[in-house]
């Protein structure tokens, strides 16, 4: 099993679209992504539906999304809102 060099890495949407060696530090990203995707396929991971959170007095959403690989150090959680 691989794993990112720190147990925390937050990318924005610019460095995901675009990425630059700068924002990878080191990182074996793209074998972590791989290993991540096969593992999920094979049905190792935790994946519980997506949340949407409607905040209609601020005209605002939220959407959360997560996922855990059994035995693994780590889970990922993602959001993003308006």
């Amino acid at each position: 099993m691989r794993y990112a060099a720190s147990p925390l890495c937050v990318f924005s949407a610019t460095s995901v679209l675009n990425p630059t060696p700068a924002d990878f530090a080191g990182a074996n990203i793209l074998a972590n992504m791989r290993d991540a995707l096969i593992a999920n396929t094979r049905g190792e991971c935790d994946t519980p539906m997506p949340m949407h959170l409607d905040i209609a007095p601020e005209a605002a959403e939220v959407h959360i999304k997560a996922s855990y690989r059994r035995g693994g150090r780590y889970f990922c959680l993602k959001t993003a809102s308006t």
